[in-house]
């Protein structure tokens, strides 16, 4: 009896270490398992995700939509050839009109410094690289535009034309509408540039489907009913700005920002003069927080010099550094016939026109190329005590 116990004491021992085994080996295969696919995971990472496979996405990405600006510029020229070939058939037949009328086009104006001929205009995305020949027939008008490949061109291109005749002018140096004419707006893909630019451009569905004008609080406070104004807002408050700035400068970026992304004669004619886009801007690539400086010869110089620079730090120094020549202590907001809040009249004046802005000593010494060409003296922004609003 004493044996068989014995036996079965060690009987007992070796079943429960076997047991142990299984279980230890199944854990080792299970954790191998798991290391293999893990390998593997990585592995396909590395050959499908990696920095060559990036770089040609970007490449591509960057391709595309070349192509596409190219290709609503040159929509925008075919409509105005049916709209002159339209009013050819009208004047010989009154009664019938077989083409749409085109919209009216936006005139360049001085102010926004666009070229004055055809030619000059013709050469506006030269600095884009693509290979397309367009050639449209109506009737006997034809148009051809070959672009050089890789290269800027050393003479302006044929500019677009009908054939003369007595009842049909050729079309005007106005042809292309202002509001058509978006910025180049390139930084190499480069991620170090990314906090000092316009992040709420990668979501232009949501931008187009804000509402035509921000409400003040939104701008200052953020929320949630509008994408747009809550993304600049945030954007405002990691910079050391004062609410007549923040509030200033927030309503102008949006009012761009508007028709950056939806670019019509609507959203440029709220505009102020001052932010339309400069044949320099038209013309060479920049980061596109470039294109929202105040004074049209200071974006002329950042895109000259940005690249001298620590781009974030300059735009954070200049951010601190613009303000608003608005009295110290007035209010920047009134209440409406209907107790809403909105900014006053004689703010808006101010902060909508070029004069209304200054630059700090600080920003000023600091970066004297930046400001070669301008009055400096007129743009130097000195806090006056006598002007405080007790």
């Amino acid at each position: 009896m004493t044996l068989s116990r014995h036996n079965a004491s060690v009987s007992s021992s070796d079943s429960k270490r076997l047991r142990d085994r299984l279980a230890q080996k199944a854990q080792r295969e299970k954790r191998e398992a798991r290391m293999k696919g893990l390998e593997d995971r990585v592995a396909f990472c590395d050959q499908n995700h990696g920095p060559a496979s990036m770089q040609q996405y970007t490449v591509t990405l960057n391709r595309v939509l070349e192509e596409n600006k190219r290709l609503q510029e040159q929509q925008v020229l075919f409509r105005h050839l049916l709209g002159q070939f339209n009013d050819v058939l009208s004047e010989k037949s009154s009664s019938q009109t077989l083409l749409p009328p085109v919209a009216n086009t936006w005139h360049p104006t001085p102010e926004t410094g666009l070229p004055g001929t055809l030619e000059m205009q013709s050469q506006i995305k030269s600095g884009l690289q693509y290979d397309s020949t367009i050639s449209s027939s109506i009737g006997t008008a034809s148009v051809r535009h070959e672009p050089r490949i890789g290269q800027r061109p050393t003479e302006p291109t044929m500019p677009l034309s009908l054939p003369t005749q007595p009842s049909q002018p050729a079309i005007t140096p106005n042809a292309i509408p202002n509001w058509s004419l978006t910025p180049v707006n390139e930084y190499g893909m480069n991620p170090a540039f990314m906090p000092a630019t316009c992040p709420w451009f990668s979501r232009p569905d949501l931008v187009a489907a804000c509402p035509p004008v921000p409400a003040p609080l939104d701008l200052l406070y953020g929320t949630r009913r509008n994408y747009l104004a809550d993304e600049i807002s945030r954007g405002m408050r990691r910079q050391s700005l004062r609410d007549p700035e923040c509030l200033a400068s927030g309503w102008l970026t949006y009012v761009y920002s508007k028709w950056r992304v939806s670019p019509n004669p609507a959203t440029f004619e709220r505009l102020p003069k001052f932010l339309q886009p400069l044949m320099m801007q038209l013309q060479r690539g920049h980061p596109n927080l470039i294109d929202l400086i105040i004074w049209p010869q200071l974006r002329i110089n950042m895109i000259k010099h940005w690249t001298k620079y620590d781009y974030c730090e300059l735009i954070d120094y200049m951010s601190c550094c613009t303000k608003v020549r608005w009295p110290w202590g007035r209010d920047i907001l009134e209440r409406d016939e209907a107790d809403n809040l909105r900014i006053p009249q004689d703010f808006f004046d101010v902060f909508t026109q070029v004069s209304g802005w200054g630059l700090t000593t600080e920003f000023i010494e600091k970066y004297p190329d930046l400001v070669e060409g301008m009055d400096v003296e007129a743009l130097r922004f000195s806090y006056d005590p006598a002007a405080r609003v007790q």
